[in-house]
């Protein structure tokens, strides 16, 4: 508990202001039966109630993992070229095609959305 403790001081430290409440067991149940499940050695209920052991600490920093974007064109860009530019292709057919896929989105921050 005190590993928890000082992570819990470190990340204090990074926020400008924080409130800490405390809740009533009533509002907490589920702390409060594992708080008993904790003191109590009584084998029957040790058999009833699934526990979990953890291989390491919950706390220790795993490292983060950077996703690749792809750089590729998308299904979206003609549609998006489309909506804020005009830009539409040469063939008739997919002039109609682009133009009913329009008509399902929105553009809002830069983004495109399904209506």
């Amino acid at each position: 508990m005190i590993a928890y403790l000082k992570k819990v001081q470190q990340l204090f430290l990074t926020f400008s202001t924080y409130d800490i409440q405390l809740l009533p067991r009533t509002k907490n149940t589920r702390a409060d039966a594992l708080a008993k499940l904790a003191s109590t050695k009584d084998a029957e209920l040790l058999k009833v109630v699934p526990v979990e052991f953890l291989i390491s600490p919950s706390i220790e920093e795993e490292p983060q993992v950077i996703m690749p974007v792809d750089e590729e064109p998308s299904w979206m860009d003609p549609i998006i070229r489309y909506m804020q530019n005009g830009d539409l292709p040469e063939d008739k057919d997919d002039v109609r095609r682009l133009r009913m896929k329009a008509a399902r989105y929105i553009i809002q921050d830069e983004q495109l959305y399904r209506r």
